[in-house]
């Protein structure tokens, strides 16, 4: 038999009390002791606790447990204590890895045996005998190997590409399928995504997974959508039929062969249309209302899904932009003075230059932000439009953990509401300090008797990145502005902003937005455009991605920190780039060290992928061996008749090349530095 069995919450290892808590999964073979509450994980002991003294005694002996409880009616002496089958803390496991870290609560599914469901619908033959765990908390499915002797033998993922919402349970039916039960991503709430999933292995042709998008979900009466099916997929690569339904009471559209044709209401005949291709649907919606476009498409086999995108019609978004006066919206040179202006009009409402948006109506902040944050969320503005950008990295750590088991913005669940913390701790000045500690600690008493799960795996600096997230929350929606809507502004950073220290070029974060009036049929609408300025010398291990094999590596002789291990593909990427004004892309490249030998070969700027549009390229030299590691400046010069004319960002790839060595390392990257 196998169950799952969670484990106390200490975040922490308390050399009075014992270890930091484990959640196990555990086996019984026949009758035994499994450890609680004197061993967990592998047999790690408790202390003997005096609670009157308030004095630790020695650790307990797995060995020879007493239970020497004055509660206890039972057997003394007890059996030497089983160690558990799998065990995990909250932090990363250096025994069982891919058990990840965070919240935890393990559950024992299943052992799944082959011979039990019929051919056609069991799983592969793989995993006859394999032990199915899982976690609620933290998501995950694995598939345990046992050895010859029922014990561990390995631990391997299964199923997962599938994203399951707290599993609570889980069964294999009849035919080999499995059954689990989601409680949904919130506790004690009526969640949304809490559902009966069934997991089949699918035999030959698979349904497709369908896409729909759409260049805009909301407009004024007209309104001219255009809709893409272009990024559904089919894993068998059938010829696949697509039919979409506007939702409006107009002919449906389908696509056969790669030819569009409209689909006459009440028959189902079909006509050629005059129309787009087939990734580029373009329909106009004439009446104000809410309306709901589905997309069904049909394999070769006769498999079918549906996908569907709503539509509102009748209050047209606001446009919001910042006007530079011609200067890059992505890189600056410290001390600039920025001329800028805010162009923000609505189709119902005007705008500001006519008055009809007086400038109090608009919000803007400018931030400054010094490192670690990701550049894409920021500058396309996914944050909420009133939220100041100063916090949307605390916000995107607070969305990747499991807090929201627990929290959400404007309700109790299991913890209090966000607002509620911040109401409480906003004027606090040591409430990020001490909320940081309990974020990473965990903690209880404070809002009843609910207790908080430590989460010893968040850094002191994300703690205080998601606790000052938390606390800007509930404030007065009014808007504000902490610079006017026109002006000029100094590219500059004073030691107030960096608290103190060594002033440093870091990222400008201008940040604007409008809500409108909205209309008779529609709710009111945001509209918003958030700019990162960052310095256009940039230290290369601070681009936004790279590939897979590429290395931080710091020198030897000093704090010079490179990105390394750069073979025939490889490549680093600066994001949501603006491409105005670049001449040029200056690089510091190492060429010699006492532990690397590098090839030389080029390297080609290359636009929105490693195989984009190219736009320049320098060739590298082979380095010559050295004790140190020696640097030289390329320049990339830019092709400026390859640049986009579309005013648009694009991400700018730096991808390595040799094609007659792509085994070998070609180079080292220290800075890149965009010459405007």
């Amino acid at each position: 038999m196998f169950w799952g069995e969670v484990g106390p919450d200490a975040g922490e290892p308390d050399s009075s009390r014992g270890p930091a808590g484990h959640d196990e999964v555990n086996r019984a073979r026949g009758a035994g002791f499994f450890g609680w509450p004197y061993f967990v994980a592998d047999n790690k002991a408790y202390r003997d606790y005096d609670f009157r003294a308030k004095k630790p005694g020695p650790p307990f002996d797995p060995q020879h447990p007493m239970n020497d409880s004055p509660n206890n009616t039972g057997a003394r002496e007890l059996p030497p204590a089983q160690p558990a089958f799998i065990w995990y803390p909250y932090g990363n496991s250096t025994d069982f890895p891919l058990t990840g870290n965070g919240g935890r609560n393990a559950m024992a599914g299943p052992v799944y045996y082959c011979d039990k469901y019929p051919a056609n619908t069991r799983l592969p033959d793989y995993y006859n005998g394999k032990l199915i765990t899982y976690d609620w908390m933290r998501g995950w499915m694995m598939a345990i190997t046992l050895d010859t002797l029922g014990d561990f033998g390995r631990m391997e993922p299964i199923c997962d590409s599938i994203r399951l919402s707290r599993p609570m349970d889980m069964l294999v039916d009849k035919n080999g399928s499995i059954w689990v039960l989601e409680y949904g991503t919130q506790w004690f709430s009526s969640n949304p995504d809490a559902r009966l999933s069934r997991i089949d292995y699918v035999r030959g042709n698979r349904p497709p997974i369908p896409a729909l998008q759409a260049d805009k979900i909301a407009g004024a009466a007209p309104c001219t959508v255009v809709f893409s099916a272009g990024k559904t997929k089919d894993y068998d690569d059938d010829r696949l039929k697509y039919q979409i339904d506007f939702g409006d009471g107009s002919p449906a559209l389908a696509i056969i062969n790669n030819k569009i044709m409209v689909v006459e209401a009440g028959t189902g005949h079909r006509k050629k249309a005059k129309t787009n291709p087939a990734d580029s649907l373009v329909h106009t919606y004439t009446q104000p209302g809410t309306y709901e476009a589905v997309l069904t498409v049909t394999d070769a086999q006769g498999a079918r899904a549906t996908v569907k995108q709503k539509i509102s019609v009748g209050n047209e978004p606001p446009l919001v932009r910042w006007d530079f006066d011609g200067k890059n919206r992505s890189f600056y040179e410290p001390g600039t003075i920025l001329n800028y202006q805010l162009l923000v009009s609505d189709l119902e409402d005007g705008n500001l230059e006519s008055g009809g948006i007086p400038p109090a109506a608009v919000a803007t902040s400018i931030d400054y932000l010094e490192t670690g944050f990701d550049i894409t969320q920021i500058a396309q503005g996914h944050q909420a439009a009133m939220q100041a950008a100063e916090y949307a990295r605390g916000k995107i750590l607070v969305d990747r953990s499991d807090c929201k088991t627990c929290h959400a913005v404007d309700r109790q669940i299991n913890g209090p509401a966000y607002q509620a913390i911040a109401t409480r701790y906003r004027n606090n000045e040591f409430a990020v300090r001490d909320l940081s500690q309990k974020v990473i600690k965990g903690g209880a008493g404070n809002w009843g008797q609910t207790v908080m799960s430590a989460h010893p795996q968040v850094s002191e600096a994300d703690a205080g990145e998601m606790v000052r997230w938390i606390l800007t929350l509930g404030a007065p929606p009014k808007p504000k502005q902490t610079l006017p809507v026109k002006g000029a502004y100094e590219l500059a950073v004073s030691a107030t902003q960096t608290k103190g220290k060594k002033p440093a070029p870091g990222t400008f974060i201008f940040n604007a937005s409008y809500k409108d009036r909205g209309s008779r049929s529609q709710s009111p609408l945001d509209g918003s455009e958030t700019i990162a300025l960052r310095p256009a010398f940039q230290q290369a291990e601070q681009a936004d991605s790279m590939s897979k094999n590429v290395r931080t590596y710091r020198l030897s002789n000093g704090d010079t920190v490179v990105l390394n291990e750069l073979k025939h593909n490889s490549f680093f990427v600066f994001r949501h780039v603006d491409l105005r004004g670049i001449y040029s892309a200056a690089m510091s490249l190492g060429g010699g060290d006492k532990n690397y030998k590098y090839s030389g070969g080029r390297i080609e700027l290359r636009l929105d992928g490693p195989d984009g549009r190219l736009v320049g390229s320098v060739t590298i030299p082979p380095g010559q061996p050295a004790r140190h590691m020696q640097f030289s400046e390329f320049t990339a010069e830019v092709n400026q008749a390859a640049w986009p004319k579309d005013g648009s960002f694009h991400d700018l790839y730096f991808v390595v090349k040799n094609e007659k060595n792509p085994s070998q390392f070609v180079t080292a990257v220290d800075w890149v530095r965009f010459n405007l």
